[in-house]
């Protein structure tokens, strides 16, 4: 029977001849974790699952510029290799899919909630009457004096072996609880502890590998493998409802951070060195990782299960970490206000108020499958959530995809309606990503090619970029009504206090989709509010950010459970302007131009 090989995943699978290739790669599990999909049901129109033919002979045609579509195209009856890389993304070197953010430029003391200290521990001696668990209890007794000192069941297990392997001396890594140590992993004199800080979003995971500095070892990202459970928080709450289903969506969301942990040590690493792990991620995604039913998240009144997750281990998670490493999860505030809100708060004045100043407003914005939404100054912090769906992502957009090396991240259109297209890495263009959409629509509406309700005046209702990419006029609409809930969610938010977008004296904009947005593109289109460019700060994943800074600063830690505390959630479904702001924003770039005069 022929393989197939699917590149750059290197995961090969046997499929008989006239086998579609579609379902050959969802048995490689590529449909199920890295968004090989087909969402016009396999006939072709969407180009999702689009690919390129390396090597063997098919039953398909490719196109001018080798690709094929995987639901249209069949095994031949040799073995094949094809590139999914074109409708997939990790971390890519080439291009942008890269959502670990930047280097944490820290200058205060590090300080790991779990800490090392050399201890001694007695040889076995024949008639002592001593267990392996005594004679480490007695020696770690000489510096813990009246705490008691916890061995997890996890440690107990490998005990035995470590004792017995090398010198008495050992590295005892532990973490203080109250007036209790509790005991993370015994290791030899020359261990080298590591940290892992981790974003889990609906769309994406990034983690970074941080050294005992603080400093990232290393960092990757990938999509969330529960994508082919549903797109966004609501789908997947959904598919929770089956008790199987919602252990399926765990087991995903481990298996995902597994992946990147599994490429964040290499070969000549051991996982066991990472003893702490911080973990940043909206609600609907904590509970899935716990393994809690979600369904009361989206039901009135919207009570989640837990805003602050007890402590919990590495082991209780099956995180291929040290077994007893503590795993801590940012806490969220709301139901769709999560712990990637109260992480990426610590990267402005809202969240580390300590530097804040003054009574200046700040609008934190995170904009990604969920728009979640922060105001804070002068001491209060509120904040709200709404759907804007994954269009700035490269979803729901006929020829959309991640910010990865082939994506048109720019356009420009000339005198003769021809387009001019930015191709991360150069090359062929693949699709288009979130910037390259905005700026499209930004051009397309200069350009009198589309009103400002969105509509084209060509019978066709479509743009060609070439090369069999295009945008659709209901693709325009998919993203007029995603920006349309981003700034009705803040204009909502502003004006619950009497104030109005103009007062905002700092803007962040927070998500990987932000650290290539053009920002005066964005206003074109109504995205966000027409502020002075020295006002808008574009601060990355955030979210990673933060996990790093609580992962090694106690400091951090105290800053973001106060932030937590002082923040005051605004359900928008209960606000009875919100949706007259959505209506009113389902324009480009608003129905009310005074609002835009800046950019005019």
């Amino acid at each position: 029977m022929p393989a197939v090989t699917f590149l750059p995943y290197d995961v090969t699978v046997e499929a008989a001849a006239g086998a579609p290739l579609l379902k050959a790669a969802a048995e490689a599990g590529l449909a199920a974790g890295f968004t090989v999909e087909a969402p016009c049901g396999g006939n072709g129109s969407c180009k999702k699952c689009r690919a390129r033919l390396v090597s063997g002979d098919i039953y398909a045609e490719a196109d001018a510029f080798g690709f094929i579509l995987l639901c249209l195209s069949h095994m031949g009856e040799t073995d094949l290799v094809v590139d999914v890389s074109v409708s997939s993304a990790e971390t890519d070197e080439k291009g942008r899919f890269d959502e670990t953010g930047e280097e944490i430029d820290f200058d205060g003391e590090i300080d790991f909630p779990v800490k090392q200290i050399e201890i001694e521990i007695a040889e076995p001696a024949q008639g002592d009457g001593l267990s392996d668990l005594d004679r480490l209890k007695n020696a770690a007794a000489k510096f813990f004096k009246g705490s008691q000192i916890n061995i997890p069941l996890p440690f107990l297990a490998e005990l035995p072996k470590c004792l017995r392997g090398g010198s008495g001396k050992k590295m005892l890594a532990y973490e203080k609880t109250g007036t209790e140590i509790q005991a993370v992993g015994l290791y030899d004199i020359n261990f080298s502890p590591l940290g892992l800080a981790a974003d889990i979003g609906t769309t994406t995971v990034a983690a970074k590998l941080i050294d005992a500095d603080g400093r990232t070892v290393a960092s990757r990202t990938a999509y969330n493998l529960q994508i082919s459970c549903g797109h966004d928080v609501i789908s997947r709450i959904n598919y929770a409802r089956d008790p199987q289903r919602r252990a399926e969506l765990k087991r995903l969301a481990v298996k995902t951070i597994n992946n990147l942990i599994k490429k964040l040590v290499g070969k000549n690493n051991d996982n066991s060195q990472i003893i702490n792990v911080s973990v940043a991620a909206n609600t609907t995604m904590t509970h899935l990782l716990l393994g809690i039913d979600p369904e009361y998240i989206r039901l009135a009144p919207y009570t989640p299960a837990v805003f602050d997750v007890p402590r919990c281990t590495a082991h209780d998670l099956c995180i291929d970490a040290a077994p007893c490493a503590p795993v801590r999860f940012a806490p969220a505030v709301g139901s769709y206000v999560g712990g990637d809100i109260t992480a990426g708060l610590l990267c402005t004045p809202i969240g580390n108020f300590e530097q804040a100043g003054g009574e200046d407003l700040c609008l934190f914005i995170d904009i990604g499958t969920n728009g979640e939404i922060a105001l804070g100054g002068n001491g209060f912090l509120l904040t709200c959530a709404c759907s804007a769906g994954p269009a700035f992502e490269g979803g729901g957009v006929s020829c959309g995809m991640r910010a990865s090396a082939g994506a048109i991240e720019n356009v420009t259109i000339d005198d003769n309606k021809k387009p001019s297209l930015e191709v991360i890495g150069g090359g062929v263009p693949k699709g288009i990503c979130g910037s390259g959409i905005i700026a499209l629509i930004a051009e397309l509406l200069r350009a009198g090619l589309i009103d400002p309700s969105g509509r084209f005046d060509d019978p066709d209702k479509r743009y060609a970029l070439g090369g069999g990419l295009y945008i659709t006029e209901a693709d325009v609409q998919n993203v007029i009504r995603a920006k349309a809930a981003v700034f009705s969610a803040c204009r909502t938010l502003v004006a619950s206090i009497g104030a109005d977008l103009s007062e905002i004296n700092e803007l962040y904009i927070a998500g990987g989709f932000g650290r290539y947005l053009n920002i005066n593109n964005a206003k074109k289109i109504g995205l966000v509010p027409d502020l002075p460019n020295d006002k808008i700060k574009f601060i990355g994943n955030s979210s990673l950010a933060g996990a790093h800074m609580t992962l090694i600063s106690e400091k951090f830690r105290r800053l973001q459970a106060e932030t937590a505390a002082r923040a005051t959630y605004i359900d928008l479904s209960s606000e009875p302007g919100y949706m007259n702001e959505y209506t009113a924003a389902l324009f480009l770039p608003h129905t009310d131009a005074s609002m835009f005069r800046q950019l005019a």
